[in-house]
This record gives structure tokens, C-alpha cells and sequence, in this order.
């Protein structure tokens, strides 16, 4: 079987699932991140490179003569790849994946295309093996910090020499310009809620919507999520978030909780997104420190992205 992916999200699922030298054909995104371009060349040898998430390279998948196209409409503008697929009657699938039950299905249709759909399903049993501990671990987590005094809301500020108090409301930002914040309809509401935090923008009822930066501040997040998309990940730093007209005196930044998080584990909906979810437990409950240092790395930040 040959087999193309257009998204980095589909490529790790094939990952996943252990049929890397199924790969023809990866995305540019994918032949981008150094470890996953690595894994699929350990077993798949030379792929093609066909093109950007958003814009295909359809005459290369054309000329690969796959049995089987992995696409997506996971962000805007993805559509025009399968406008072209259709127009060429390549064999696709459109991989979901708006939601967690989303990321399930996705899985279980890239496993069912692969004819693996017994692996498919182990992979799903893990995924949510993984986010259940988490939601226990979270839950444990506040009701233990309940009995010592750490009650919501926040008592006591970071650096005041108090009891720090825990995460209760956060903002999830994919872009600095505009801002674009996470709503309701998106994994990331999702994960707040295993997490026992609350989305301060749950009432947009989007996946993400662009905000002015002066409709956070009234909102008060005692936590911010940054995960630029794209080439101004390496760009993230505390700084650029906390120099903004009226965010130096948020909660969050009082608290020095403004996270800088790499879109691998967090914009790409596959099995990674488990992993992601373990990262912010350990940001709002575990390690703090090390958590940031080490998600830093992967963003490939500067070393002065996490000064305040």
C-alpha cells in the first residue's frame, strides 16, 4: 500500500500505528520535525515532500500513485487540498479530529484506510487510558490542595510568601496577531475541564475566534496558554505577551503562570495530543519549572523567552 500524508497529524497516527514504511509522502511540516521526518525515514526510507499543510503539491501525489491520501480540514483553508484531490479522483480520506472524540475517530479511520483497525483500536485504549489518568490525577490534585487551604479563588499570589494558590481560569492563545484564543468547541476546552480550570473565553462557541487583546484583561485568567502556530513558535516569549496594554497586572502574570507550549503537542490532532495533556498537569500541578524549561526546548525557544 502507498500511502501520502498531508498533515503532520496524520503522519504521527501512521507513526502510531507502527506503518511508517507504508509513507510515500509526507508534508513539509512533517519532513520538518527533526524526530517524526527521522522515524518515518528509519522504516519508509526517501519520502516525497508534497507540499504544506495548506497547499498541496497535487502534481507530486499525482505522480507517487498512492493507494490512499490521509487529509485533513483541521484548519481553514485545508479544503482546497481536497477541492484538488477531487479534481484529480485521488483515492483520500478526510482524517477527523476537532474534538478528543474527534481525535478517536481520526485514528480509527486513518487504522481502518491502513487496514489496521485492530491496531487502530489499541491506540485508541491508550489515548484514553492516558487522559483518564490525568483526570484523576487532577482531580486528586485539587481536592488534596482543598484540604490544606487552597481553596478557589486564589488566596494567596506567587512570591508573596503565602500558600501559592492553584490554576481556576485560563486563556488558551494560538496567535499573537490578532489574538486568537481557544472557545468552547475545541480539544483545548476540553482539556481545562480534565484539568478542573475553567476557559475564560468558553463563551465563544468556536474552536477559536480572534479577540482584541483588551477583551482579556476584564476576563482576569490566572493562567496563560501561548502556542503560536506555524513559523512564530520560536518567536514566543514572555515578554511579547506580558508587554501588551494591561496584561502586566494580570493574575496570571502575578502568578508568573504565562506557559510558552509547543504546537506539536497541542495543535496537532493525534495520539501526541495525550502527551500535551500530561505537560499542562504537570504546568498547573506537578513540576512547574522543569515542565516550562523542558516544553521550552521542544518549542525551540530563546534562552530569555521564559523571563518575566
Amino acid at each position: 500500500m502507498r500511502v501520502v500524508s498531508l498533515c503532520p497529524s496524520n503522519t504521527e497516527i501512521v507513526c502510531a500505528l507502527g506503518l511508517e514504511q507504508l509513507l510515500v509522502g509526507i508534508d513539509r511540516w512533517s519532513l520538518g520535525d527533526a524526530a517524526l521526518a527521522e522515524r518515518v525515514k528509519a522504516k519508509a526510507g526517501a519520502v516525497a515532500d508534497v507540499g504544506t499543510d495548506l497547499r498541496a503539491d497535487i502534481d507530486t501525489i499525482v505522480s507517487l500513485k498512492p493507494d490512499i491520501v490521509l487529509a485533513s480540514l483541521s484548519v481553514p483553508g485545508m479544503e482546497r487540498n481536497v477541492a484538488a484531490l477531487d479534481e484529480h479522483n485521488l483515492p483520500y480520506v478526510v482524517v477527523d479530529g476537532h474534538t478528543i472524540a474527534g481525535v478517536r475517530r481520526g485514528i480509527l479511520q486513518v487504522a481502518e484506510a491502513l487496514h489496521a483497525l485492530e491496531a487502530g483500536r489499541a491506540l485508541v485504549g491508550r489515548f484514553d487510558a492516558e487522559i483518564d489518568a490525568v483526570r484523576a490525577e487532577a482531580a486528586a490534585a485539587r481536592s488534596g490542595a482543598r484540604s490544606w487551604g487552597r481553596h478557589e479563588p486564589a488566596h494567596a499570589e506567587a512570591g508573596t510568601g503565602g500558600v501559592e494558590a492553584l490554576p481556576t481560569r485560563a486563556v488558551w492563545e494560538w496567535w499573537p496577531n490578532p489574538v486568537i484564543v481557544a472557545g468552547r468547541r475545541s480539544w483545548i476546552q476540553e482539556f481545562f475541564e480534565i484539568l478542573g480550570v475553567e476557559n475564560v473565553f468558553a463563551d465563544v462557541d468556536k474552536e477559536s475566534t480572534p479577540v482584541e487583546t483588551d477583551r482579556v484583561p476584564p476576563r482576569a485568567p490566572d493562567t496563560i496558554c501561548v502556542c503560536w502556530c506555524g513559523t512564530l513558535e520560536p518567536r514566543m516569549t514572555v515578554q511579547k505577551i506580558i508587554q501588551r496594554p494591561g496584561w502586566a497586572d494580570l493574575p496570571a502574570v502575578r502568578a508568573r503562570r504565562v506557559f510558552l507550549l509547543p504546537e506539536k503537542l497541542f495543535g496537532r490532532p493525534g495520539p501526541h495530543l495525550a502527551t500535551g495533556l500530561r505537560e499542562l498537569y504537570e504546568l498547573f500541578y506537578g513540576r512547574r519549572d522543569a515542565a516550562a524549561r523542558r516544553l521550552a526546548a521542544q518549542a525551540r525557544l530563546s534562552h530569555d523567552a521564559l523571563v518575566y
